[in-house]
């Protein structure tokens, strides 16, 4: 899928490849099977490292807040960047890869939903 502004993006199903690296894109970000009790979940970009990936990873300062409703779905729009971002300056690209991922907003959630982008 191509992603630009208002492409949809189902986390989990779909790649989005990003074609504007040096600008900012802003997808709509969409996470299905949620349960619908979790209230606190947030949207964010991080690194793709796996269950190495910690908060320097991520793009922290465009982390926005959605709840699920009541089916259990989640939609935002969301802005993604090639970077650098987070305290570990990360940059997207072949040597790192990255992902969009819809989560508890908590240090150690038990819900995650990852969708992976890249940038081309």
């Amino acid at each position: 899928m191509q992603a630009s502004p208002g492409d949809e993006c189902a986390i989990g199903s779909r790649f989005a490849i990003v074609t504007r690296p040096h600008q900012p894109v802003r997808l709509a970000a969409e996470a299905r099977g949620l349960p619908a009790a979790v209230k606190a979940l947030v949207v964010t970009q991080c690194a793709a490292k796996g269950t190495a990936t910690g908060p320097g990873d991520c793009n922290l300062t465009s982390m926005q807040s959605v709840t699920a409703d009541a089916g259990g779905r989640v939609r935002a729009e969301f802005t993604v960047s090639k970077g650098p971002f987070g305290a570990n300056n990360i940059i997207c690209g072949p040597a790192q890869a990255c992902l969009i991922s819809v989560t508890q907003a908590t240090p150690s959630p038990a819900q995650e939903a990852d969708a992976p982008i890249s940038f081309g």
